[in-house]
């Protein structure tokens, strides 16, 4: 593969022109500027000459995708679907590459890491993406064992070995905040999961800071309430809750669970939203689970983080550097008629 100018043109963010000129040794472009060029040139050669070793050899190219959860079903046997996309993205880069998507469903609490640790640090792989929303910061101590770059998706495990792309939690949670304040919402109370994953976690972060920040509640870990693991349960935990407690002004749904269990029995229990209280989610949820409602919620850019981990395991591949990077996405908020 011939790198041409315009995979340098973009890789440096400048004209095609520009470089076609350092190419050819033609007037017009700084010193500097021809260095950058001609370093890039010979950094993308030694990407795809890493790459074709292995055709050269027989061998394919394998990017594994490890899915690793500890049976929290928040990734693996999930009660809705958001993979699909993501998986899609990832199959279609990696075959751009000329490489295989190797996906692998792992449990960190049955199965063997050894098996594990040698899948991966096989000669064949080119490279591994961790999809670890389930994981926690002792999970790092398997991880370090895999000599291949690597590059975490949608958790950080707190270390210096991994870079990793993640959703902007903070923003996220803030948007929704903002919007139920500015509809007058200020006794707001957070429903949490009964998980303490990293962007569970971090939601409930945000929420703490915000309701601090803004003079709304000097005991906000008091407005946490924890409702479950799993939609049957959230909805149990749930009508519990609102047997034995007043409504605030608002609800703010820590994830997908709670806001179908949520929207069930508000229109099973005759309250009335945004008229009776306010409801914020995280996680669009198709029309079909929503029934008269259009949650207004927090969207998280599942397709296109998936984009960006690639580009993340492309530079660990081509350039690889001790110093390691982690990546938030914003996220968008979508008002609906809870609020």
């Amino acid at each position: 593969m011939i790198i041409k100018a315009v995979d340098i043109a973009r890789e440096l963010g400048i004209s095609k022109a520009t470089v076609s000129l350092a190419l050819n040794n033609k007037p017009g472009v700084n010193e500097h500027t021809k260095e950058l060029i001609f370093e890039c040139k010979r950094r993308l050669e030694r990407g795809v000459q890493g790459r074709q070793s292995y055709l050269a050899n027989g061998r394919a190219d394998i990017i594994k995708l490890i899915t690793m959860s500890h049976s929290y079903r928040i990734v693996i046997e999930r009660e809705i679907d958001f993979w699909t996309d993501e998986k899609a993205i990832f199959t279609r880069i990696a075959s751009n590459w000329g490489c295989k998507l190797d996906i692998v469903y792992f449990d960190v609490d049955k199965d063997s890491s050894d098996s594990l640790v040698q899948m991966c640090n096989r000669e064949d792989v080119l490279g591994v993406v961790i999809d670890g929303t389930e994981l926690i910061p002792s999970d790092s101590k398997l991880l370090n064992q895999i000599h291949k770059p690597l590059v975490l998706y949608d958790v950080d495990l707190y270390n210096k070995h991994n870079s990793c792309v993640l959703m902007d939690n903070r923003g996220g949670i803030y948007d929704a905040m903002d919007a139920l304040t500015l509809a007058g919402c200020k006794n707001i109370v957070y429903l949490a999961m009964d998980y303490d994953i990293y962007n569970f976690i971090s939601r409930r972060q945000a929420f703490i800071r915000y309701m601090q920040e803004h003079n709304l509640d000097d005991y906000a870990q008091e407005r946490m309430v924890r409702v479950g693991k799993s939609i049957a349960e959230t909805y149990t935990k749930f009508d519990h809750y609102l047997d034995k407690n007043p409504l605030p002004d608002a609800f703010i749904a820590e994830s997908y669970h709670i806001s179908i269990s949520a929207l069930r029995l508000f229109r099973e229990r005759g309250i009335k939203l945004p008229e009776d209280v306010s409801l914020a989610g995280v996680d669009e949820l198709p029309n079909f689970l929503t029934g008269d409602y259009h949650l207004s919620t927090v969207k998280i850019p599942t397709t296109e983080r998936a984009k960006l981990t690639m580009e993340m395991l492309k530079h660990e591949i081509e350039d690889p550097c001790e110093l390691k990077t982690k990546l938030y996405t914003a996220c968008s908020f979508i008002p609906g008629d809870t609020i």
